[in-house]
Order: structure tokens, then sequence, then C-alpha cells
């Protein structure tokens, strides 16, 4: 992103992770659409069998939507929540209108010029996971507009091992990057909100233990930290000591 910024003039730059790539002919759409008003755009992610990415399903963030907010308080005694602020399977349906979101992820994301030169890098110290949605909200906090296109297809060869509970990580490392920098991203999402809304994260997040087996107290380790570590805001701590907190040092 930073060479496309400074040593090109591109007008549009596509972003996707290494395991993701463009559906055929998702570059021609792209470039046959009407992106006026529109400084970003996030495609349709799905897994090559061709159901919908989880991972990367675009939302738009409750604390700023009062509609989704009342959703997603519905929803949340039932354990889906989620569902509250997260676009549904009907906006996926090819045809269906571009809407606004708040947060798409690096899969199948389309910046303007504009919005690189206007939101500037992602933050390379969060290393792995939420650099999009702290990327994305900033962008949305400074007026920039992200739609979602459901006829921009794009493919994530990705696997994610699933527990009662949702996803489980592994390597096991990954779960404090992905506690710490969600921590992170929630501070900027939920604002006067953040502190009411923490105790409900960590009993949430706690109760994951059980999917993880005989490393359950592992996990709760690790949590412990990347939560000291998230609500700090600290994004220094060395990758080969959050190997060792997890027993790979």
């Amino acid at each position: 992103m930073q060479i496309a910024r400074d040593d090109t003039r591109a007008d549009w730059v596509a972003v996707m992770d290494d395991d993701g790539r463009p559906a055929p002919g998702a570059f021609a759409r792209f470039r046959g659409m009407d992106l006026r008003g529109w400084d970003a755009v996030g495609a349709a992610v799905r897994h090559p069998d061709g159901t919908i990415c989880e991972m990367n399903r675009p939302y738009r963030n409750p604390f700023w939507n009062p509609g989704a907010f009342l959703r997603t308080l519905a929803r949340m005694p039932l354990g889906r929540g989620r569902q509250g602020f997260h676009l549904s399977d009907a906006d996926y349906v090819p045809g269906a209108p571009m809407r606004a979101v708040d947060m798409t992820s690096f899969v199948g994301l389309f910046l303007s010029r504009d919005a690189l030169m206007r939101a500037g890098l992602p933050d390379p110290r969060l290393f792995i996971y939420g650099d999009d949605q702290l990327h994305t909200l900033r962008m949305r906090r400074m007026g920039l507009r992200i739609g979602f296109a459901p006829d921009l297809h794009f493919d994530h060869d990705t696997q994610a091992l699933q527990g009662s509970t949702g996803l489980v990580l592994r390597p096991i490392w990954k779960v404090y990057y992905m506690y710490r920098n969600a921590l992170i991203a929630y501070r900027v999402a939920a604002g006067p909100w953040f502190w009411p809304l923490v105790p409900v994260l960590l009993r949430k997040w706690r109760r994951k233990a059980g999917d993880y087996g005989p490393d359950a107290a592992l996990f709760r380790t690790i949590l412990d930290q990347a939560v000291r570590d998230g609500l700090a805001g600290r994004l220094d701590r060395p990758h080969d000591r959050v190997l060792a907190l997890a027993g790979h040092g």
C-alpha cells in the first residue's frame, strides 16, 4: 500500500490477503461500476465452495447506528448479537444494491487514491488481525464512504476451525493478536461505551477456553496478557515473547 501510494499514480488500489484472489472478471466488473460518491469498495468474500466467509463479513458499527445497536441488543440474549450489525446473507445476493458499511476486510478491498492519501497506512505493529477493522473504521470517522458490492466476488482460500463458541485459533499464539487487537478496535468503535463494554467482552471471551480442550489454561494465560496489553494500547511486545507465552519459546 505504501508503494502504491508513493510510487504510482494509480486511481484505485486493490488489497487482498496472500490466500485471497479475485474471481474471474472481478476487476473488469469493478472498472465498469459507477464509483461516484464512494471512496472505497469492499467485495463479497466467499470460500472456494461458494459459502460466505464469515471472517470477512462487513458490518455497520452499532455504536454509530441506532438501528444496528437495537438489533444487536435484541439478539444478544440468544447468542446472535453479531447478526444485528453484520450484513445479512440477503446483502450478498448478486444484483443487490451497493450498501454503505463501516468496516470491511482487506480481502478484496478497493481503495481510491484519495482514500489512501487521506487515511494513511495500516499500523504494521498490529501484525495480524484487526488491522483492516481499525483502518476502515478510521476512514469512516474521517467521513470517507465505504460501499459493499455484492457483485464483486473474491475467494478466500482459508480453513477456519469452529468450536461451540466460534472461531478456534491455531497455532494458539494467534489468540494474543486476535484479542489484543480486538480490544483496540472496540475502543475506536465504541467510544464512550468502551469501558462498560469491557466486562461483557471479557466474560464472553473467557468462555471460549472450553473450545481449546487441553490447552484451555494456556488459552486463558494468553488471553489475560492480550487483555492487559490491549487495554494499555501496547503494540510493542516482540513476537518472540508472544511465542514464548504460547509455549513455543
